[in-house]
This record gives C-alpha cells, sequence and structure tokens, in this order.
C-alpha cells in the first residue's frame, strides 16, 4: 500500500465460497504486524466444544468488513488478509478481496494507541515492547501515547522512558520526543518530561506530574474520583482542565489548604489534590470548566507554534460622553435596543488599555466600554489613584430586559468608597460582560505593575473567571438565535484490491 496517510478507519471487502460459514476466520494484518479479527467462526460458542461448527450457511459468501483497530498506524508497507478454514472443515474457496485504508495524510505529529491486546501482542512479536518514534513513526512532531483503551493501571514516564500499560512493560527509546499521554479508566501515573506537555488520566485514581514545560492537566468527572497533580507551576500559566464540569464556575470550586497542599472536593466524593502549593496562587485562568475536552491545537499539531505573538498595546481615553440607552422598532416590528453617545471600542485585534480619566466633580462619567476582553485588553485606573481591586464594586446590569430576555447587558464598575458628596462613583459600564469575565489582572493600579495590583491576592478577592466571550459586538441588538455549524473534517483514503489466491 502507498503510504501518506495516518489510518483512522479500514474496510475489507471479501468474496468467496464456502461450505460452511461457521469454518470460516478471516484476519487483517498491518505492516506493523498488529491483528484485526475480521470474522471468528460465525455462529460459533465461545466456550470449547468441538460438537459446535457454528453457523451452517453455504453458498457464495459477499461481505464488506470495518474495523478501527488499526487507528493510527501508517498505510505503507503490505497489508496481509489471512484466510483460515477450521480443522476439518468444509471447503471454502476465496474469489477476490480489496482493502480501503481511510485517515488523514500524515505528519511527524503521531499517535500511539495501546490496547489490552498489548500483552499478546509483545508475546508475539517482542519488539513490539520498545516504542522508538523514528522508527515506529514518523520522526519529530508532537506525538501522543494514548493508552486510553487500557483498563488496568497505567504508569508512563516521559523522563526516563519506563512505562507500564496494564501489566506489561514498554520502554520509550528517546522520550523527549513523546510529548503527550492519555490513559483510561486505571490508576495512572503519568510523568511529563522536558517539553510542553498534556497529561490526561481518563477515569480512575490518577497521579499527573508536571515536568519541566508547560503543563495541561484534565481531570475528568468520576464520582468517588481521587486525583492527585505535582509540579503544578501557576506561574506558567498551567490550566487544569475539569471535564464534565462545564456547569461550574471559579468562585464555586471548594478549596481548603491542608498543610502544605490544596485540596479541592465536589460532588459525589470526588476529590483533586494539588501537592505543595498555596490557595492564594491558585486563579481563575488556572481552570477551564468544560463539557468536553478538546486539546488545544499546538499541544498535537508541530506546525502550530506555542509561542503568542507580541501584542502591541493600544491606549483608549475614556473621557466621558455616553448618552444611556435608545429603545425602537425595526421594519419587522421587533423591540430593538442601542447605546446612545460615546462608545469606547477597539478599532483592531491588538491588545487595547482602557484609561480611565479623572473627571473632577462627576459622580458618574459616564464611560461606555464594548467588546473588552478578558486576559487581553487592560483597564488602567492608575491616574485615579486607585490601588487595589477590593476598592472596585463589580456588579451585573441587566438594563433592557423584555419578556425575560435582557436586550442590553453588561457590568458596572464604581469604586466602594463615597466621594465628599457621599456619592460612589460609577467610574464606567463594560457592554456584554458578566462579573465573572474580570478579575484583578484585568485592571493597572496605582504604584503598580501593569499585570498584577499591588496587594496580594487572596480568595474572596479573585472573581471567577468564565472562558465565554460575548458572541454579540454590534451596536443594536435584538432577540435572535445562534448557532455553531457543524465542522466536517476531509479525510483521504487509499485502496487495494486482489482477484486471485
Amino acid at each position: 500500500m502507498a503510504s501518506g496517510l495516518n489510518v483512522e478507519q479500514v474496510e475489507v471487502d471479501f468474496s468467496a465460497n464456502v461450505g460452511r460459514l461457521g469454518d470460516l476466520t478471516i484476519k487483517l494484518i498491518s505492516p506493523s504486524g498488529s491483528e484485526s479479527v475480521l470474522l471468528d467462526r460465525a455462529g460459533k460458542k465461545p466456550v470449547p466444544n468441538n460438537a459446535d461448527m457454528g453457523s451452517t450457511l453455504f453458498g457464495e459468501f459477499n461481505y464488506t468488513f470495518m474495523s478501527t483497530h488499526h487507528r493510527g498506524e501508517h498505510s505503507a508497507g503490505q497489508w496481509r488478509l489471512e484466510v483460515q478454514d477450521a480443522k476439518n472443515g468444509l471447503p471454502i474457496k476465496p474469489n477476490s478481496w480489496s482493502l480501503r485504508l481511510f485517515g488523514h495524510k500524515s505528519t511527524a505529529d503521531d499517535v500511539y494507541f495501546y490496547t489490552d491486546e498489548f500483552f499478546d501482542q509483545v508475546a508475539e512479536q517482542p519488539t513490539r515492547a520498545i516504542l522508538n518514534d523514528a522508527v515506529n513513526g514518523v520522526a519529530g512532531g508532537r506525538n501522543t501515547l494514548n493508552a486510553a483503551a487500557i483498563s488496568g493501571a497505567v504508569k508512563i514516564n516521559l523522563v526516563t522512558g519506563e512505562a507500564n500499560l496494564g501489566g506489561t512493560t514498554l520502554t520509550i527509546n528517546s522520550p523527549q520526543t513523546i510529548h503527550n499521554i492519555v490513559s483510561g479508566d486505571g490508576n495512572d501515573v503519568l510523568t511529563a518530561g522536558r517539553n510542553n506537555s498534556l497529561l490526561d488520566g481518563g477515569r480512575g485514581r490518577n497521579t499527573l506530574v508536571g515536568g519541566a514545560g508547560k503543563e495541561i492537566f484534565v481531570v475528568r468527572k468520576n464520582a468517588g474520583g481521587h486525583d492527585s497533580i505535582i509540579n503544578f507551576e501557576a506561574d506558567k500559566g498551567e490550566v487544569i482542565n475539569l471535564v464534565g464540569f462545564a456547569e461550574k464556575k471559579f468562585s464555586e470550586l471548594q478549596l481548603s489548604q491542608q498543610q502544605d497542599d490544596v485540596r479541592i472536593q465536589f460532588a459525589d466524593k470526588q476529590i483533586i489534590i494539588i501537592k505543595n502549593r498555596q490557595i492564594a496562587a491558585l486563579q481563575a485562568q488556572h481552570f477551564n470548566f468544560q463539557d468536553t475536552f478538546i486539546a488545544p491545537a499546538s499541544y498535537v499539531d508541530s506546525r502550530i507554534s506555542m509561542d503568542k505573538p507580541v501584542r502591541k498595546q493600544t491606549d483608549i481615553l475614556l473621557k466621558g460622553g455616553g448618552g444611556g440607552i435608545a429603545l425602537r422598532t425595526d421594519a419587522k416590528g421587533k423591540m430593538v435596543a442601542s447605546l446612545e453617545g460615546a462608545v469606547y471600542q477597539r478599532e483592531n485585534a491588538e491588545s487595547s488599555t482602557f484609561v480611565v480619566v479623572f473627571q473632577e466633580g462627576e459622580s458618574d462619567y459616564r464611560n461606555t466600554v464594548r467588546g473588552f476582553r478578558h486576559g487581553i485588553d487592560k483597564i488602567d485606573l492608575s491616574g485615579m489613584n486607585i490601588r487595589n481591586f477590593s476598592e472596585l464594586s463589580v456588579t451585573k446590569r441587566n438594563a433592557v430586559v423584555i419578556h425575560g430576555l435582557a436586550l442590553i447587558q453588561g457590568v458596572d464598575i464604581k469604586l466602594t468608597a463615597a466621594n465628599p458628596e457621599g456619592k460612589n462613583i460609577s467610574l464606567m459600564y463594560l457592554d456584554g460582560l458578566d462579573v465573572e469575565q474580570l478579575d484583578a489582572q484585568d485592571f493597572i493600579f496605582a504604584d503598580a505593575q501593569p499585570m498584577p495590583a499591588d496587594a496580594p491576592f487572596i480568595e474572596a478577592d479573585i472573581a471567577p473567571l468564565m472562558t465565554a466571550m460575548s458572541n454579540v459586538d454590534r451596536p443594536d441588538r435584538e432577540s435572535e438565535s445562534f448557532y455553531s455549524p457543524t465542522k466536517i473534517s476531509p479525510s483521504l483514503s487509499h485502496s487495494l484490491t486482489a482477484s486471485s489466491y
């Protein structure tokens, strides 16, 4: 078979004349030696019984078999179809067979799949107990060891290259060439190496150990689960992905300090222990709440750089001028709300700093901002002599609600301390945001560095973070539905046909 394909699925068309279908066994064998049993004596019960001949059907047999057993293998090389007749079976006359391979164009980014059959495969071919990316795949790239289909305990160390998959030893040559590890339902220990790694322990009671790179940790919802995370580096921007917890927020996490460790308690007695860390070091951006985990592209695709481009900072001076909200009906009779007066927003995708300008004698600065992005843009309050996030009041505003739907909604930011006239100064309104999408790091305070506030973070001062951003960024808003179109991934195929035996 020609090269250039990473296999995801195979199809085999088989035609034969059989004396008795229950005598027939068919196996597909890949160039690497992996076997996929397509048919194993149809109708025969699995218990030993020489009198049981299986299905008694006979005559012309034409069938198309499908298998995903060879997923992750390369197409190049000799694929063999092995046809066996049972001992004392009736005659079988093969007529023809053809093979189709489906998958994607080969890259240097390899995925090595291991299943519970690994023990038997090593017994038949001892060389399979060694993983060498330069030999077993395409050298280079971002490579993944996927042992999710192994039901037993898995231990994989990308520092030493030592691994044990459900009781069978695997040696990883040049372990620095493997970057990501995925395991299944066993009690697993996954250790990252010198490069940025993704560690997904599946379910079970797992220990995820960070390495020298910037790691992504994945913990899945699992009643009674007990996972430990070691070497979590908040300063590197590492993230713990909590899969199955999309409804949660950072503010709802039950964090407690237990001596040197942080304990996170969930419902159904699930626990995460972050070893040798303090609660104060954990912020909302260190957690990602999801229903389904999708790996960041740069961790599985070597063509995508992990280095974020340096953004040019643009200052936008907030000098007031907001004119409130106008209501009108459009040509279809629908009620439409819009923001009046000055609305401050970015002119491009570059990061921006919204600078609040002091307005003497004003208690309402009438600053309206649209399109603010958490973690990218900044709000500069240094000119207001504001030194700490705790000096601010951040509250939700649903300005226009019709039939329970907020057409205008956002966040008000005010000073908690009253001015000499006894009024709390209203600094700005951020359109389209939720309270959970702001925290201290979105602000520049007086006598502080641009990133953090000058007061130490404490749990009560860190507002929760939501990764979902507003899908609406336009002057007019109306009641309408949104949907996400289905993305269809293109696939390639290779085929082979044999007409004689």
